[in-house]
């Protein structure tokens, strides 16, 4: 059970007139319909490689994984951590990490088809003028959000992030649902629809930025890349030691030996070496 399961919330209020918020929003909700479904024929173009996108079909199935640097970097890292090793709780703990850095910059078919939906929703959702049910939707997560305390679920889920607004904000949008402000619900959609259309026009910048939404994310975002930097020099670390262990057995260096007489023989007698120099005055 989550900590949004254990906590009571009150129910969110609902549009009382739909028809009404429909019809007065007619102008700003094509706007947003041809703004975020022309991000999303793009992404659509550029992700699942599809010549031919359209709001009326369906993307192509099984679209190809994509991977930026980071990620390969953190898969490499795994490979060389032994088996055995990874019952340590250091150790341990550096492999799930390293399996959560893969995640947040992998778009695999589930967070590519999971976007496709989202979009569709809101396309839907703003299709004819801003629908009540869409309202009452986004109002229904951004309050279930509110109650989410578990640090982990942004990144386990990081499209719900999308949905994610700052208390003071929730309770805003709240309110306008309940009086029927016409204006704040339009202005909530459409920041949402600007959030959207980012995250289709960059999904690997947003997956990231989206892991990390909820209270103290910039925080948690901090601490997180640090263990990366970390987790990625270990990595590093053991594919070197692997690749010494494979082309020959590992020998200590000798001490080294200065091969260099800082005082030549010729300044000898006006210099006075360091282990018979006087010990320094205190001040």
């Amino acid at each position: 059970m989550s900590a949004a399961d254990s906590i009571p919330t009150t129910p969110a209020p609902r549009v009382a007139h739909p028809e009404f918020l429909a019809q007065q929003t007619q102008g700003i909700a094509e706007q947003l319909y041809q703004t975020v479904g022309n991000h999303y024929l793009a992404f659509r173009r550029g992700f699942f490689h599809d010549a031919n996108p359209s709001l009326a079909t369906e993307p192509p199935a099984h679209p190809d994984a994509h991977q930026t640097e980071t990620a390969k970097l953190a898969e490499n890292a795994l490979r060389v951590v032994p088996s055995a090793a990874q019952s340590l709780p250091i150790l341990g703990d550096l492999v799930v990490h390293l399996q959560r850095v893969i995640d947040i910059h992998t778009l695999t078919e589930n967070e590519l088809l999971t976007l496709h939906n989202v979009t569709m929703i809101y396309l839907y959702g703003v299709r004819d003028g801003i629908q009540g049910w869409y309202v009452d939707y986004l109002l229904d997560a951004a309050m279930k959000l509110q109650h989410e305390k578990n640090p982990d679920y942004f990144i386990e889920f990081p499209w719900h992030g999308l949905f994610y607004l700052p208390p003071d904000e929730a309770a805003a949008f709240s309110l306008a649902v309940q009086q029927g402000d016409i204006t704040g619900i339009t202005n909530q959609v459409q920041q949402l629809g600007n959030r959207l259309s980012a995250a289709l026009e960059n999904p690997f910048k947003a997956q990231e930025d989206l892991a990390f939404a909820g209270e103290d994310g910039e925080r948690r975002k901090t601490i997180f890349t640090l263990k990366t930097t970390a987790g990625l020099a270990i990595g590093a670390y053991l594919a070197i030691e692997a690749v010494r262990a494979f082309v020959g057995p590992h020998h200590p260096h000798e001490q080294p030996q200065a091969v260099v007489q800082i005082i030549p023989a010729q300044m000898q007698q006006y210099l006075i070496p360091r282990d018979q120099l006087p010990p320094q005055a205190s001040s």
